[in-house]
């Protein structure tokens, strides 16, 4: 169903690039954190002593901010473009799908599945980041390891029921779409037999 070339590079490049930002973000937080209180971080100092580099790094977010906003917006619409492109050559061939159907596909799912893919490459680069984030916390303080352990586990009832909140609304939407595509479905027919 979806063509659309590079997907799997534009989603890896989307996480080395949110995956950058951050690192970029730390290396800012470190540099206002020795500006302001001369504290050591240790093989970082060599890097910290240039504060001629803390603007190179903020323009370096957000240049690798911009080119991740776009990377990720070019994937969402060009796989937008293909599934449009696609479910046209089917109605065209079919030729026997409804008004209603066809608003469906080419206007609810083509955008749906466009911003899975976005969704798809943040929560990759989220899941690399709590990973590396947890790795580090468990390996220098295993203490706070284990009260970030026990916070996860009291929020998964809240997580968890905003999830079936969210499943309900998406239902909800779900069903009013199918309604106004009916609704349109039928304007349109009765404008045909005017």
């Amino acid at each position: 169903l979806i063509t659309f070339k590079k997907k799997k590079r534009r989603i890896i490049f989307s996480i080395a690039l949110s995956n950058i930002i951050v690192g970029l973000d730390i290396l800012i937080i470190l540099y206002f954190t020795n500006f302001l209180t001369g504290e050591s971080f240790g093989y970082l100092d060599n890097i910290l002593v240039f504060k001629y580099l803390l603007p190179v790094f903020i323009v370096l977010r957000f240049f690798a901010f911009y080119l991740d906003t776009m990377n990720i917006h070019y994937l969402r619409l060009g796989v937008e473009e293909e599934i449009r492109k696609n479910l046209v050559q089917r109605i065209f061939r079919s030729g026997s799908l409804s008004s209603s159907d066809s608003y469906f596909f080419l206007n609810v799912l083509a955008p749906n599945v466009g911003a899975f893919y976005q969704y798809f490459a943040t929560l990759i680069s989220s899941l690399i980041q709590v990973t590396v984030f947890s790795v580090y916390i468990l390996i220098t303080n295993t203490n706070e390891f284990i009260y970030i352990g026990f916070g996860g586990v009291l929020l998964i009832p809240i997580i968890r029921a905003f999830i079936k909140l969210g499943r309900k609304s998406s239902h909800r939407a779900f069903i009013y779409h199918q309604e106004v595509s009916d609704e349109i479905e039928k304007v349109i027919e009765n404008l045909f037999l005017i």
